[in-house]
């Protein structure tokens, strides 16, 4: 499984053509399909989660470039499940706005019902990275988490971390 994620890497850096991310994502199945044997046979297998979870965010970044919305869904639902990883919760904020992007103007009521639960799976998500240690140095100021600015919580949840960020010692 690991091999197959590095092999990934290569297919899917800067600049990649949507043919070499659907490589990338031939790789990662294969990777994302051995992990889940080995979860299936040792469940308490902490590496198999650990590298089942870098999968997943290799995935997503995959299907985020190519603008895959549902299959991207079907990642970040996953991905929360990782409740004690504080970044691959924040990746998973990330892939939930992303998803968020992808839906279309029209039908504007059926896609705001759906761009609200995107957008408060991610403030979600990042509430429970904090809950877990966020080990960042972002501000969540970034242009990605804007939508996020009007929702309760999202405020509160930047200036604790803006707090803490200003305490902690340089890195």
């Amino acid at each position: 499984g690991g091999a197959r994620h590095n092999l990934a890497r290569t297919w899917c850096g800067n600049g990649a053509a949507p043919a070499d991310l659907e490589q990338a994502l031939r790789e990662l199945d294969l990777a994302i399909a051995e992990q889940r044997r080995i979860r299936a046979k040792a469940p308490d297998y902490e590496r198999a989660r650990a590298f089942l979870m870098l999968h997943l965010r290799l995935r997503g970044n995959c299907l985020a470039r190519l603008a895959r919305r549902e299959q991207l869904v079907a990642v970040a639902e996953e991905l929360a499940t990782d409740v004690t990883n504080a970044t691959h919760l924040r990746a998973d904020a990330r892939f939930w706005l992303r998803a968020a992007e992808m839906l279309e103007p029209e039908p504007a009521e059926a896609n705001a019902a759906l761009r609200a639960r995107y957008e408060m799976a991610a403030l979600g998500a990042l509430l429970a990275a904090e809950r877990a240690g966020w080990d960042s140095n972002s501000r969540l100021s970034e242009a990605v988490y804007r939508p996020l600015e009007a929702l309760p919580g999202f405020r509160e949840l930047r200036r604790r971390i803006e707090a803490k960020l200003d305490k902690s010692p340089p890195k």
